[in-house]
């Protein structure tokens, strides 16, 4: 079945830019601090992890990409990444419980993004 262009413009919502940049800054509002805590302990990581954790979640590279830049293999990086978010949400505790995988995953990206993990 062929859609119409008339029936493909029914179907997409267009939003004014302004709304847009509003929602998006609503999604990133977080817990303070949480987040600083949360930089303080990806700050606290081993060198080759808190790298693993910043190229993916800051630069938003996927393990591919990380295992290239780092020289390691894609395993390697997986690994960091697996132990790394599970030690953080262990040390942040209950706050991250609610959706563990998602809520970390978004404060990880949103701390290294609002301050340096140095």
């Amino acid at each position: 079945m062929q859609l119409t262009d008339c029936a493909v413009r029914q179907r997409t919502k267009t939003v004014a830019l302004e709304e847009s940049a509003a929602i998006a800054s609503e999604a990133d509002d977080g817990d303070p601090l949480l987040q600083r805590r949360l930089r303080e302990l990806v700050g606290a990581l081993p060198p080759a992890p808190r790298a693993v954790i910043v190229l993916r979640y800051q630069e938003d590279l996927d393990p591919v990409e990380i295992a290239r830049t780092l020289s390691m293999s894609i395993n390697t990086v997986k690994s960091h990444l697996k132990r790394s978010l599970a030690s953080l949400r262990d040390q942040v505790g209950p706050a991250a419980a609610i959706d563990p995988e998602v809520r970390a995953l978004k404060l990880v990206s949103s701390a290294t993004k609002n301050g340096s993990t140095t």
